[in-house]
């Protein structure tokens, strides 16, 4: 889990909603915040947890279908090390390079403005990272 960005936007595809979206949030744990210098020293990554929530501008774009939604959620919590992130980001991740990148953003958007009327905006897709 330590290999995700802060944020990412994940969205489930098929079943009853046809398109459902949420926000993968990597919580960071650390052993004391009080510090701004030598962040590494006090981090405590055997503590950081994977919060799903709504909205925020993501750094990373995956999407997959319901039907596979255990299986995603399984190998996030097997990731052990550098190794096994590319191996989840071919799999799920749509890179700003993707055939279908476009079409995939303009439903992301219409999505959006659907469940969060008030909220709904553009994404700030310079935030992507692309890999």
């Amino acid at each position: 889990m330590n290999h995700l960005p802060q944020m990412a936007l994940l969205s489930v595809v098929g079943g009853n909603a046809g398109l459902h979206l949420c926000t993968l949030l990597r919580n960071n744990a650390h052993s004391n915040v009080a510090h701004i210098f030598r962040e590494q020293q006090r981090r405590l990554p055997q503590e950081d947890t994977l919060s799903v929530s709504r909205g925020g501008y993501p750094n990373l774009l995956l999407r997959v279908e319901s039907s596979r939604l255990a299986g995603f959620v399984d190998e996030i919590a097997a990731m052990r090390d550098q190794a096994d992130y590319p191996v989840l980001l071919d799999r799920y991740e749509v890179r700003r390079t993707s055939a279908d990148f476009w079409l995939h953003s303009n439903r992301l958007h219409a999505a959006y403005r659907q469940q969060e009327p008030i909220e709904a905006g553009l994404f700030d897709f310079n935030r992507l990272d692309n890999d």
